[in-house]
């Protein structure tokens, strides 16, 4: 699976996308970074990441410091048991992680400081074991922890993680990144990421889907909006028959030198029949279509996401040009 969740935050979120459940945070249109726009204020929201827990797994996020004590808790056994507990500590300038909670074992502190207000990128990457496993935290790209032979394993039944909580404090983040160790590459840090946010704006191959408007001509204008401000039942497509496709160009990615990490596409949709009915994402490349996973839908707007970490076209990772001469949409199922 590889990247299995992403977010630029260039809106608003809508749950269950990037986060399950939404706590106390909230959305900010105060850049964090120069030239990468809006960011989230991540409070006590959830991410869930079932079905692509793992003993692996790599966080990363830029992030701008400024509680004097913020904690990230990563947890398994169906979000019941805390393995490993993340905290920025303010007086100290610096992060520490502990097994269990914030009141557990403390297994090490980076060296330098990350100051009060000072935005960095963080790199969060661990194994979940009993007595091998690894910690490591790396700050725009330095390798400020590095722990081997560790216990990170604080008691359950098994050792993937499923959720990540926020508990206390909070702390602005942007470029989210999640990645596991299963699946297609990438399966471990990358260093600092840019999540690009698009929008589609321009007819694809299949136009299938009944508009809004009563039409089903130039779709891309109905289903456009962006995640946390997307108007409802104001401009929309629909269908009520299986098997039907609506597809959409996107703009293309000018600059140079580029890498591909990952393409997530997500799509923001609800139910309107009896309910339980399905749908899935796909993108087509070079006239031929490649499927995502299927989404159960519920009878509420809900945000679901797609990642390709690698191209399905050729399993390695995607080209600039692959990515601009692709299209992105959706099938009833």
């Amino acid at each position: 699976m590889a990247v299995i969740r992403q977010c630029g935050f260039p809106t608003s979120v809508v749950v269950p996308y990037p986060f399950s459940a939404l706590g106390n945070g909230a959305y900010t249109t105060t850049p964090i970074r120069t030239g990468h726009g809006n960011c989230w204020d991540w409070g006590t929201e959830v991410i869930d990441i079932t079905p692509d827990e793992d003993d692996f797994l790599v966080i990363a996020y830029d992030v701008k410091a400024e509680e004097n004590q913020r904690d990230v808790a990563f947890r398994g056994d169906g979000n019941t048991v805390t393995h490993l507990t993340l905290r920025y500590e303010n007086s100290t300038d610096n992060w520490k992680v502990y097994r269990g909670t914030g009141a557990g074992t403390l297994l090490g502190t980076s060296s330098g400081t990350h100051a009060n207000l000072e935005t960095k990128f963080l790199e969060f990457k661990f194994t979940i074991h009993d007595t091998t496993g690894i910690i490591q935290i790396w700050l725009d790209k330095v390798l400020v922890l590095n722990l081997t032979g560790q216990d990170t394993k604080n008691g359950g039944t098994d050792a993937f993680i499923d959720t990540i909580v926020g508990i206390s404090g909070s702390y602005q983040i942007d470029n989210l990144q999640i990645i596991n160790g299963l699946g297609d590459a990438p399966t471990d840090r990358v260093g600092p990421v840019f999540v690009r946010h698009s929008l589609g704006n321009a007819n694809g191959n299949a136009s299938q889907w009944d508009g809004s408007d009563g039409n089903q001509t130039d779709n891309y204008l109905l289903f456009d909006d962006p995640a946390g401000t997307n108007d409802g039942d104001t401009t929309y497509i629909e269908t009520s028959v299986a098997s039907e496709k609506d597809q959409v160009g996107h703009p293309d990615i000018a600059e140079t030198p580029v890498t591909v990490v990952a393409v997530d596409a997500i799509h923001i949709s609800k139910d309107t029949l009896a309910g339980g009915n399905t749908m899935r994402q796909n993108t087509r490349i070079s006239a031929v279509d490649y499927n995502g996973s299927t989404d159960t839908l519920t009878a509420s707007y809900a945000a679901y996401g797609k990642v390709w970490s690698v191209s399905p076209a050729t399993a390695v990772a995607w080209t600039r040009a692959e990515y601009n001469g692709s299209e992105f949409g959706l099938e009833s199922l």
